[in-house]
């Protein structure tokens, strides 16, 4: 356990991602083995989790499976992530060039998470849902958000298995990444070349806040020859929207003030 954290709160976290990570019935006895703790402190740590309705237990199998309150905690998350504005400046994107707009936020490492999905009348593939996480080196948001964080930040992708290859254009060498990431600040934008999906191109640009932090990504998926098509239009109509998006002084501290 890391030095100042609290033993209990870990351990239901770790009950907590197991139940939604795991492709098998959980029950505690199978738990206890999966997680290594003893029943006897498990269980504890499960009736409270019940109690605030975040696990619950079927009465007939045992069975636990996440409580409905996690699902609340998590409007509120995407709530917060996801105001009026993003969504009314994403739907007119999608609107006018009919391909998939999205607006995602850094999850922290190697994942961006889709907080605003606007998909056109007739999505080219199945585009991912509201929540989703992907990784952040093989996509233009995620790299987008790599490049707006400091060097110390993400060192993280020198690990061996990190940057996993997901097409034969997914970029895994530590310094070609560290080279992009440089010139997409440089430039103001990101593109995802069929790095994660293959005939598929993405345009990415920042929303900002008044102190100049990178609070989330707006950006344009589609067909490769489609957004080649209208590269140029589809860069400049993004820079700005996410300009208009950026002019909120509530984003100085990423949250929007509160009215009486």
């Amino acid at each position: 356990m890391s030095k100042g954290l609290i033993q209990s709160i870990e351990r239901a976290i770790a009950v907590l991602t197991l139940i939604r990570h795991s492709e098998e019935p959980l029950t505690i006895a199978n738990m206890s083995t999966v997680l290594g703790i003893p029943r006897t402190t498990l269980y504890p740590i499960i009736r409270t989790l019940e109690e605030y309705d975040l696990v619950h237990r079927d009465e007939q199998s045992r069975r636990l499976e996440l409580g409905w309150k996690l699902y609340d905690l998590g409007l509120g998350y995407m709530e917060q992530n996801a105001d009026i504005e993003t969504r009314d400046e994403a739907r007119r994107l999608r609107m006018k060039w009919q391909q998939v707009v999205y607006s995602g936020i850094y999850a922290g490492e190697n994942l961006i998470a889709y907080t605003v999905v606007e998909l056109p009348d007739e999505p080219h593939a199945s585009p991912p849902q509201l929540g989703f996480f992907a990784a952040a080196h093989a996509t233009a948001s995620g790299k987008l958000h790599l490049a707006h964080r400091e060097k110390k930040d993400i060192d993280w992708i020198f690990e061996p298995g990190r940057l996993v290859k997901y097409t034969p254009k997914t970029i895994t060498d530590p310094e070609q990444l560290l080279r992009e990431l440089d010139q997409i600040k440089k430039q103001g934008y990101a593109i995802d070349d069929e790095e994660r999906n293959e005939g598929a191109m993405c345009i990415a640009v920042p929303v900002m806040n008044l102190l100049g932090e990178c609070t989330k990504s707006l950006s344009i998926s589609g067909p490769k020859k489609e957004i080649l098509a209208n590269f140029d239009d589809m860069k400049t109509d993004l820079i700005l929207s996410a300009q208009r998006l950026s002019q909120r002084p509530w984003d100085t501290i990423g949250k929007r003030p509160r009215t009486e």
